[in-house]
């Protein structure tokens, strides 16, 4: 079983994000590309922090859950791509 995630929201621009520890964060692009949801992400030396475009705090933490509780890449789409930011 994944770790737990704690979506929180960005202050400045009222986007949620959560921070996703690199040894987990290549299987939530995998799902989050399924599920086409579409993010951007940045590189910190521990951990990426995954920012949500077109969710809500509370789309975004349920959309973790899921993907918390999958096994591997049993995965079925149910909502849009993913970006990459430096």
């Amino acid at each position: 079983m994944r770790r737990t995630y704690q979506v929180m929201m960005d202050r400045e621009t009222n986007m949620p994000y959560a921070n996703v520890v690199h040894s987990e964060m290549w299987e939530l692009v995998e799902y989050l590309s399924v599920q086409r949801t579409a993010v951007s992400y940045s590189y910190c030396e521990t951990h990426f922090t995954v920012r949500f475009l077109h969710l809500d705090g509370t789309q975004a933490q349920e959309l973790l859950d899921e993907w918390t509780n999958s096994e591997g890449c049993e995965y079925e789409s149910t909502q849009s791509a993913f970006v990459h930011s430096a």
